[in-house]
């Protein structure tokens, strides 16, 4: 499941009141290995706890921690294809002589 969207859904009609949900995909394998590190050492993550609290944001902390890892690591050879294009296109200009880029 990538689903990445935040949906509301009126659960209160009255009160105008919304039910906020985040669906974003995270391995299970990074989820319990943040739930490990989070359950052997609570007080090193009690800031994210709290500000997860404070926004009100439907996500755990172990779950986040994965999520903000996951996604990361999905787009770094991405970034780093085109830093290397993008680079070589500048230092060509600059140079006169920069790296060979293919057509």
């Amino acid at each position: 499941m990538v689903n990445i969207t935040k949906l509301q859904r009126r659960i209160d009609p009255i009160r105008k009141a919304y039910l906020k949900t985040l669906n974003l995909y995270a391995p299970t394998s990074l989820i319990k290995y943040y739930r490990n590190k989070y359950r052997n050492n609570r007080s090193k993550y009690h800031d994210i706890e709290k500000n997860l609290k404070k926004c009100r944001m439907p996500v755990s902390v172990p779950r986040y921690l994965a999520v903000a890892t996951f996604y990361p690591l999905i787009f770094l050879p991405g970034f780093l294809i085109m830093g290397f294009y993008i680079g070589g296109f500048i230092a060509d200009i600059f140079t006169g002589n920069g790296y060979n880029l293919p057509p």
